[in-house]
């Protein structure tokens, strides 16, 4: 490496001399990292999406955080998992540079961004200074990597859309990566819902090999390997409560609904976000008869009303199949491989799976859309 790949005198030089050449492991072009703190699952994914393109636009390294997870301890507020841990990470490095956030901080962090010099990014400061760590899951996210922020600085009036052909050289301009190798930002970039033209980065969500196992063995012990359904409901209470005055709203674009509304003249509906109970049998039943598969596989965030689809599709001989483990992950691995999936429009859980079956060439319809 020769002497333009060092980080000039402002630059947080940690264990480096000023002007020393970066060691090889080190991204001249900087790094770029966020917390994921904005909504569960659906939501993380869509934006870890965006953000991807942000970053290739921009060309640092990707710093890829854990997902925010919540868990149902009460003395817990939020908790991390790598994104390793879920999926692979070769998928990813095949679109962009990426590193995990837990091997930067081990590895990266030391040399560039080393404590005593860690900057904050954010759009404008509330009083003198961003607001990375207040509240839950903002404070307990960062105080995992043991980061305390030094000073901040503002991106106010930068674009962050990374089909906007000036985005790398104003950010560049703003943040050169030879005085700023980090740029840290409070949540992510990337839109909820996504851009459209990202969705074929769906494709970096490769499951781990353990996951892959595992869903191939229930799909061969509960599911005899034949063909089979899978379906999405949302119909805990605050999804009701989500879900009440969409009516009223009319508007093509409500939380992930784009999914099936893209290209159409659709208006989201209650009966789409929330269907009723006659729309969710009528529309299973017509998929069944289509397909003729024996077996459906039902995943919820609440009631997977096993007795009454039973009863329901009696004369089809159709046996209902949940996880017992209620584990959302294998759940959406069992939804991406359906041979028909029936999703939520509004749900970005169920935008995980329908952005994969679109991949795939596999058909997917909504509740209460007619198709």
């Amino acid at each position: 490496m020769d002497a333009a790949d060092s980080f000039g005198t402002a630059g947080p030089l940690g264990d480096l001399e000023v002007g020393e050449a970066l060691p090889d492991h080190i991204d001249p072009n900087g790094y770029f990292l966020y917390c994921p703190c904005m909504g569960r699952f659906g939501n993380q994914a869509e934006q870890l999406l965006g953000t991807l393109a942000f970053v290739k636009t921009l060309n640092r390294t990707y710093v890829v955080p854990p997902f925010v997870i919540y868990p149902p301890e009460a003395s817990k507020r939020s908790d991390r998992v790598p994104f390793n841990k879920w999926f692979s990470m070769k998928a990813l490095r095949e679109v962009h540079r990426t590193i995990t956030m837990e091997e930067f901080f081990a590895t990266v962090a030391p040399v560039i961004w080393p404590e005593g010099s860690r900057v904050g990014h954010c759009m404008d400061y509330q009083g003198q200074a961003c607001r990375h760590k207040e509240g839950n899951p903002f404070g307990p996210f960062w105080d995992h990597f043991g980061v305390n922020f030094d000073s901040f600085d503002k991106y106010t009036d930068l674009p962050y859309d990374a089909d906007v052909p000036y985005t790398k050289h104003v950010w560049d301009e703003r943040f050169p990566a030879k005085t700023t190798p980090v740029i840290a930002l409070a949540g992510a970039v990337g839109s909820f819902p996504m851009n459209y033209e990202n969705w074929p980065l769906q494709k970096v969500f490769q499951w781990s090999s353990t996951m892959n196992k595992d869903v191939k063995a229930f799909i061969k012990k509960e599911l005899h390997d034949e063909k089979y359904v899978g379906i999405h409901l949302r119909n805990g209470v605050d999804w009701a409560s989500a879900c009440e005055y969409v009516d009223k709203q009319k508007t093509p674009s409500y939380m992930a609904s784009p999914q099936c509304t893209h290209g159409t003249d659709l208006i989201v509906t209650k009966d789409m976000c929330f269907p009723k109970e006659s729309t969710v049998l009528k529309d299973i039943k017509a998929v069944m008869k289509k397909t003729k598969a024996k077996y459906l596989f039902v995943a919820t965030d609440s009631n997977p009303m096993v007795d009454k689809l039973t009863k329901h599709l009696k004369s089809l001989k159709v046996t209902v199949v949940t996880h017992n483990k209620n584990d959302l992950r294998a759940e959406l691995a069992i939804l991406q491989r359906a041979d028909h999936f029936i999703g939520n429009c509004v749900s970005s859980i169920s935008s995980f799976v329908t952005r994969d079956r679109l991949l795939h060439n596999k058909p997917t319809t909504f509740w209460g859309v007619k198709s």
